[in-house]
C-alpha cells in the first residue's frame, strides 16, 4: 500500500468516513440476478476489490481475500411503492455516512430494485483504495462494449479523462516539471552530496515551495458562520436531474468566460442564496472551498490516489450575477498563475512520503481552511450501457475530511451535468434547495442572455 493511500485509510472519523460515493441509473433492467452476477465477475477481476486493508503490522498493506462475501458486497434492497426519489435519497445518505468494514474489501455496490426495469446501483469505495478520478474511470471501464452486453470494455478503453484540459489545465502543465523533481528528492540529496552546485536550483525551486505553502496554511478561516458548526454524523444527501449542456455552453461562450468559471459562479450565488434565508449576509463574504484536481497521465488506468488540492474563495456575498462571474473568473486565473496553487498542488501530490504521523494531521489541516469540498469530473459524452441496460443517470458525491460538512459534485454525462450534494445534517439540512437555487440561477442566466 503505497504511503498516499496508507494515509487516506488513517482519515475517517465517527462524521466523516473517507468514502468515495457514486450512483448509476439504470434502465431497462431484464434480471436482477444477472446484473449482480455481471457485477460481482467484472469488479473481481480488479485485483484491489479482492484485497482488504491489512492494518494488524505497520505499514498496513493490501492482502488478498481468499473468498468475497457477495451478500455484503453486493446487497439488494426491494424498494416499495411511493415517492422513489425520497425514499432513494434517504437510503443513500444513511449508507453514506456509515463506514466500511475492514474485515472486508473496502468497498460496497448496493442495488436497489425499483421494479419495471429500473434499478438505482450506489457504489461506496475507501479513499484508500483511489480518487475519484480513477473510481470514475474503473466503472466506466465495467460498462458494456457496444453492441456486446456481456463483454466489459478492455483495459484502456474507458471514455478517459485528459487531465490537461479544463480550467486548470495549464496550472497542471506547469507543475510537472517540480513534482518530477520532488518525486526524485532522495537522488537530489545524493546529488547535493555528492554536486552541490548542480543541484542549487532544485533547492530554491523547493524553497520557494515551501514558502508558499506556509503562506496558504496561515489563510485566515472566515467562512460563514452557518458552515461552521459542530457535525452530527448524520448524513443528507441529493443530487438534479441532468441540465442539458448544449445551452450552457452557448452562454459561456457569448459571456466570454469557460463553463467551469460559469458553473463555480452559479454555486456562489446558489449557497449565498441559501445564506440569504437564514439571514444577512455581507457583500464581501465568501466560501473557501477545497477543489481536488487529477494529477495522473491520460495513460494512468491505474486505482490510487494521486490529486492535490487548490482552494478558492467563492464570493457567495456578491447578489449581481454578472459581477459575481467577472469576481470568479478574475479569482480562477489569479489562481491558474499563483505560486501558491502549484506550491498546494505539489505539496498534496508528494505528502505521501511524509510518515503517516506527519501525513495525517497536515492533510487534515490543509482540508480545514475550506469548508466545502468541490469536485467537478468530467465523464462520458455519449450514453453507455451495462449488461445490456442504459445507464440513465450518473452522480457522484466526494468524500470530506475532518470537520469539513459540504461535499458538492458536478459530473457530466452523455450531455447533461448533474449536481450531487451530500452533507453534514447539521451544517446543510435540505440539500434539495441549494440545488434548486443552483438551477434557479442557471436558467436565470439563460433566460437573461436570451433575451
Amino acid at each position: 500500500m503505497s504511503a498516499t493511500d496508507r494515509a487516506w485509510l488513517e482519515m475517517d472519523t465517527p462524521c466523516n468516513p473517507m468514502i468515495v460515493g457514486a450512483m448509476i441509473e439504470l434502465d431497462q433492467v431484464h434480471s436482477l440476478r444477472r446484473l449482480r452476477q455481471t457485477l460481482a465477475e467484472r469488479l473481481s477481476a480488479h485485483e484491489r476489490f479482492v484485497q482488504r486493508a491489512d492494518d494488524t503490522r505497520m505499514p498496513a498493506r493490501w492482502k488478498a481475500c481468499a473468498e468475497l462475501d457477495w451478500n455484503y458486497h453486493l446487497p439488494v434492497y426491494r424498494m416499495s411503492s411511493g415517492d422513489h426519489h425520497s425514499l432513494l435519497r434517504d437510503s443513500i445518505a444513511k449508507q453514506m455516512g456509515e463506514a466500511l468494514d475492514r474485515a472486508h474489501p473496502l468497498w460496497r455496490l448496493h442495488l436497489f430494485a425499483h421494479g419495471r426495469g429500473r434499478v438505482s446501483m450506489l457504489f461506496r469505495a475507501h479513499h484508500a483504495m483511489a480518487d475519484g478520478v480513477s473510481l470514475l474511470r474503473m466503472l466506466l471501464k465495467i460498462t458494456d462494449v457496444e453492441g456486446q452486453a456481456g463483454a466489459a470494455r478492455p483495459e484502456g478503453s474507458a471514455a478517459r479523462r485528459r487531465p490537461r484540459e479544463g480550467a486548470l489545465g495549464p496550472l497542471i502543465d506547469r507543475l510537472e516539471a517540480l513534482n518530477r523533481a520532488t518525486e526524485k528528492w532522495n537522488a537530489a540529496y545524493e546529488s547535493l552530496r555528492q554536486q552541490p552546485l548542480q543541484a542549487l536550483p532544485l533547492i530554491r525551486e523547493f524553497g520557494k515551495g515551501v514558502l508558499s505553502v506556509g503562506r496558504v496554511l496561515a489563510l485566515p478561516n472566515r467562512n460563514p458562520t452557518a458552515f461552521r458548526t459542530a457535525l452530527s454524523g448524520s448524513r443528507v444527501a441529493d443530487w438534479s436531474l441532468p441540465i442539458p449542456l448544449q445551452p450552457v455552453h452557448g452562454l459561456a461562450h457569448s459571456l466570454r468566460t469557460s463553463v467551469n468559471d460559469l458553473f463555480l459562479s452559479t454555486l456562489a450565488g446558489a449557497i449565498g442564496r441559501h445564506l440569504q434565508e437564514q439571514g444577512p449576509i455581507p457583500g464581501h463574504q465568501n466560501l473557501r472551498v477545497s477543489i481536488p484536481v487529477n494529477l495522473r497521465q491520460a495513460s494512468d488506468d491505474h486505482l490510487g490516489n494521486c490529486f492535490g488540492l487548490v482552494l478558492l474563495d467563492l464570493p457567495v456575498g456578491i447578489r449581481d450575477r454578472a459581477q459575481r462571474l467577472a469576481e470568479v473568473s478574475r479569482r480562477m486565473r489569479r489562481l491558474k498563475q499563483s505560486g501558491e496553487a502549484r506550491a498546494m498542488l505539489l505539496s498534496l501530490a508528494a505528502i505521501g512520503q511524509l510518515p503517516t504521523a506527519m501525513e495525517k494531521p497536515l492533510v487534515r489541516y490543509v482540508a480545514g481552511k475550506a469548508a466545502a469540498v468541490v469536485s467537478n469530473l468530467p465523464g462520458p459524452t455519449d450514453e453507455l450501457r451495462f449488461c445490456g441496460a442504459r445507464i440513465r443517470q450518473m452522480v457522484f458525491w466526494p468524500p470530506q475530511t475532518g470537520d469539513v460538512g459540504i461535499g458538492i459534485s458536478l459530473l457530466s454525462y452523455a450531455g447533461g451535468l448533474t449536481v450531487g450534494l451530500c452533507c453534514d445534517r447539521s451544517v446543510v439540512a435540505e440539500p434539495h434547495r441549494v440545488i434548486e437555487a443552483f438551477e434557479d440561477e442557471l436558467a436565470t442566466m439563460l433566460r437573461d442572455e436570451a433575451h
